[in-house]
């Protein structure tokens, strides 16, 4: 499993920029095919112990709490520190680290 970058775009998702919308989502997924399909039926990670799925969305000029938002509902600024291919080793270290204002 790995991190895939996604941009929303006019024909659904894109793994490049073109047609950029300003909503990009990090998805963990075993392909590509996957994390298109993920990110098409809005199937969000169930946490760092069921990570596959969207971990992340971030919304250009987005919410005034974050434009970041987590798995977990959590809206944030700054994110996680994901990145595209990221493994899923550093993924659940990532998720483990934020904790919910709750």
């Amino acid at each position: 499993m790995r991190i895939y970058t996604l941009y929303s775009s006019y024909s659904g998702f894109s793994v490049k920029s073109v047609d950029y919308h300003g909503t990009t989502y990090k998805v963990a997924a075993e392909s590509v095919k996957q994390a298109f399909f993920f990110a098409h039926n809005q199937k969000w990670s169930d946490g760092p112990d069921a990570s596959a799925g969207i971990v992340e969305i971030y919304h250009r000029g987005g919410d005034k709490q974050g434009w970041h938002q987590l798995w977990c509902g959590c809206k944030i600024h700054g994110g996680l520190g994901i990145k595209n291919a990221m493994t899923k080793t550093a993924l659940v270290k990532a998720m483990r680290s934020h904790e919910c204002d709750d």
